[in-house]
């Protein structure tokens, strides 16, 4: 562990034969904001299927409820409890 992290420091991207993975947390705070891919790791969703559900374009969601998320700087963020309220979405069929 480095100096700059903390046992608290949120889940990062590693590498692991040319793929990504991302170790989800076992709990979601709802007033937290995730980055994309910790958000879909939390979700059990892929890349695709995240970035589908996220967008504007009703046609593009294809039946999935929208994934509000918003950007700092370059980084995009999914707050805790939007990401839960989108499972819960998708759990009663919302959206389709």
């Amino acid at each position: 562990m480095s100096k700059f992290e903390t046992e608290s420091a949120p889940p990062r991207a590693r590498r692991e034969g040319g793929l990504a993975t991302v170790e989800a947390p076992t709990a979601v705070n709802p007033d937290a904001a995730y980055a994309v891919p910790v958000a879909l790791a939390i979700a059990g969703i892929g890349r695709s299927k995240g970035y589908q559900a996220m967008s504007a374009d009703e046609r593009y969601r294809r039946g999935l409820p929208h994934l509000a998320s918003f950007k700092i700087g370059g980084r995009r963020l999914i707050r805790g409890r939007v990401l839960l309220a989108w499972l819960d979405a998708l759990e009663t069929g919302a959206g389709r």
